[in-house]
């Protein structure tokens, strides 16, 4: 099964939450990071602070100066989030963050964070001995696919697919084929439109007037 075939099959609305391999009776994330607390941000985004609240690996964040809240996913150490047609995404160290968001009407913005109290980005350590074999499932995931940097590169191409439709597919479906995999080596869309049309279950109404390859 294509690595996108289970985000396509639900409503293509930017916000979805995503199933989390494991849970904790502690009501702490076990498989993904804590980014809970508060964040202050820098760069070209029209915010400069955000408070991260999180159950599992969903996510709310209530941004200031704007007051917009967005509602996001957490998959390993990277976020995901957006709201209406904003659609958003960071990687997530120990207290530290960098991402970018992306606007229809005002384009792409980059962004840092910084965080000050909360979690901060911690790794849940509720099945910390699970989480080593977890490896095991590494074995399963062993193409060590980067679904953050697939999925913005993906939605580029595919104007039609939604980055956290795309985070939802990549994150949730599992026995990816190597000939999905193999897609996305590249980013130029001339190569990668045809491919994920061929191998990953991507409809091509999804994917229009893609760029040739440069």
């Amino acid at each position: 099964m294509g690595i996108f075939k289970s985000a396509l099959a639900v409503p293509a609305v930017l916000l979805l939450a995503a199933s989390c391999g494991s849970s904790s009776s502690g009501g702490g994330p076990g498989s993904c990071a804590d980014v809970s607390g508060s964040w202050t941000l820098s760069g070209n985004c029209a915010d400069n602070a955000c408070t991260v609240t999180q159950k599992d690996c969903n996510i709310t964040l209530s941004c200031s100066p704007s007051g917009d809240v967005y509602q996001g996913t957490v998959s390993g150490s990277s976020i995901s989030f957006g709201s209406g047609p904003v659609s958003c995404s960071a990687n997530v160290g120990n207290k530290t963050s960098s991402g970018s968001c992306k606007d229809p009407s005002t384009g792409t913005c980059q962004f840092t964070g910084t965080c000050s109290s909360g979690a901060c980005g911690a790794t849940g350590t509720g099945s910390g001995g699970g989480t080593g074999s977890g490896g095991g499932t590494g074995s399963g995931g062993g193409s060590g696919v980067d679904c953050n940097s697939a999925c913005g590169s993906i939605t580029q191409c595919c104007s039609g697919m939604t980055f956290s439709d795309c985070m939802e597919g990549c994150a949730t479906a599992a026995g990816q084929s190597p000939a999905c995999l193999n897609c996305l080596a590249t980013s130029a869309c001339g190569s990668m439109v045809p491919c994920l049309i061929a191998n990953c279950n991507v409809p091509s109404s999804l994917c229009p007037g893609a760029p040739p390859e440069q």
